[in-house]
């Protein structure tokens, strides 16, 4: 359109004053009419390429949040296994964007706690059986106490025996 009235000013007065002429008649000179089918068949195209351009950008639109949204998903439930306290569970990677690196750190990060885990375990273990030697020490030692104490009664009761047996001589 603004092609067209730059051509109409840019045009000669007389064939201005013509075609105005023209048009209160009903009649208009076939360039015009040429000009007029052109402008609305490029109306019409423009549209089309408009509404071809939104659709296009929709369902790209549509298919980059399908893509992003399994991802996220994926990761989502991996890390619920996570927190329940499955270590074995490897998140996968496969690509190079923002949320496979994301997931590459969260695997390494799974790695690492599972790592500590195991090494906790390993100190329990060890606590566990030094815990269990020294309550068996304990056990050895009230036992021997126990013996020991049951000797020196037995002492003592044999000096009062003698002690008696003394005074009666």
């Amino acid at each position: 359109i603004g092609g067209f009235a730059v051509w109409v000013f840019n045009a000669e007065a007389a064939d201005l004053d013509r075609w105005i002429a023209a048009a209160a008649k009903g009649s208009l000179p076939p360039e015009v009419l040429a000009l007029k089918a052109a402008i609305r068949s490029a109306a019409w195209m423009i549209a089309i390429g408009s509404i071809s351009g939104c659709a296009l950008a929709l369902l790209a639109g549509w298919l980059v949040i399908g893509s992003i949204k399994e991802s996220v998903e994926s990761t989502v439930q991996c890390v619920i296994r996570i927190a329940g306290g499955d270590l074995e569970t490897k998140i996968e990677s496969p690509g190079k964007d923002e949320i496979s690196w994301l997931r590459g750190e969260l695997n390494s990060m799974r790695k690492k706690l599972r790592k500590t885990v195991i090494e906790v375990r390993q100190t329990v273990d060890s606590v566990n059986t030094a815990s269990d030697e020294i309550a068996a020490g304990n056990t050895d030692l009230s036992t021997r106490t126990e013996s020991q104490a049951s000797a020196l009664q037995q002492t003592a009761s044999s000096a009062d025996g003698l002690g008696v047996t003394v005074r009666q001589n």
